[in-house]
């Protein structure tokens, strides 16, 4: 993917396209934000435009045609160097950072002459689970860059690089993206303009999330939320407690990530009628669903913080019934 393709990231992908334009790119980079938002996606775009032999203006994102972009295509150009937790587990399964060993190897690979031209990329994702002494053993590169290197740390928690790293590098802000950027995005990869626009709307703003809620099973699940809350005026009192067990429902990691999917579908519905009562022009029905929606977003923090899930859900669905114009 080129530059100029990625979606949702302006910012980033015209402040790299301007650098590359007037070679003034950085060695080292900090590309930083949310997870899911196309962070690694635009560092191999950057690396493809780098690599690119092809005679063509700069900053556009390589050409797809030539053996260097089809090289970064295949994941095998031999100057892109990346060094990740996939790689730190294979040298140890159980590893949970990436280790100082990573990054030797990484410094001594890009003092190396290139294969292909002088021009060299490493990728380190995600840079958080850097330690200590791997990120100090970086310090050194940063201070001294092999000629034609460039080093990107990928990270969703920047603050989690030391100061001194911070300090040689650019940062380059990702933000989340948004509905329709994410819904572009999905339709590409093949769902149905519907799909993918219901995806999107909870998904808040990442790939990531996305994935994990176009699961047949999530999906499902969504849908049947919608209508519960739909004809939440017509539940009974002993329906409504049954669906709050329902969604009390589960053990351990799994519960937590079902609640943590169903308080983004109660928000995500309870923003719509916000926006709808606002486009019809309905001021009391604005104010209304502004104070459900506030309700929820109580839950939710509530929910986060190990709050008894049956009276929680209980207590709002209570609550959403009598809220309801």
């Amino acid at each position: 993917m080129k530059l100029s393709e990625i979606l949702g990231q302006p910012r980033a992908t015209t402040h790299l396209q301007n650098a590359l334009e007037q070679d003034r790119l950085a060695h080292g980079l900090i590309f930083s934000g949310p997870a899911g938002v196309g962070k690694k996606t635009t560092a191999l775009a950057l690396a493809r435009a780098l690599f690119c032999t092809a005679e063509i203006p700069d900053g556009t994102g390589g050409c797809e045609q030539c053996e260097d972009c089809h090289l970064i295509e295949a994941g095998t150009h031999p100057n892109l160097l990346i060094q990740d937790m996939a790689r730190a587990r294979e040298e140890k399964s159980t590893a949970s950072q990436i280790s100082i060993a990573q990054i030797r190897r990484l410094r001594s690979d890009l003092a190396l002459r290139g294969v292909r031209g002088h021009r060299k990329v490493a990728i380190i994702e995600p840079a958080e689970k850097l330690t200590t002494d791997a990120q100090n053993a970086l310090l050194k590169t940063l201070e001294e860059p092999p000629a034609g290197s460039v080093l990107i740390l990928v990270t969703s928690n920047a603050d989690a690089l030391l100061p001194t790293i911070r300090s040689r590098c650019q940062r380059i802000l990702f933000s989340p993206l948004s509905p329709s950027h994410l819904a572009s995005i999905l339709g590409r990869d093949g769902y149905s303009e519907e799909e993918a626009s219901n995806i999107a709307s909870i998904a808040d703003g990442s790939l990531h999330e996305a994935a994990r809620l176009s699961s047949e099973e999530n999906q499902e699940q969504s849908l049947r939320i919608r209508e519960r809350l739909s004809g939440l005026q017509t539940l009974s009192t002993p329906e409504l407690l049954d669906f709050a067990a329902e969604l009390a429902s589960g053990k351990g990691e799994e519960r937590r990530d079902r609640m943590a999917l169903q308080g983004t579908i109660f928000l995500d519905w309870a923003r719509a009628r916000m926006v709808e009562a606002a486009e019809n022009n309905d001021p009391e029905g604005t104010r209304a669903s502004l104070k459900i929606l506030k309700r929820i977003h109580g839950t939710t923090r509530d929910l986060s913080h190990y709050a008894n899930a049956q009276l929680t859900w209980e207590s709002l669905l209570l609550d959403l019934r009598e809220m309801r114009p």
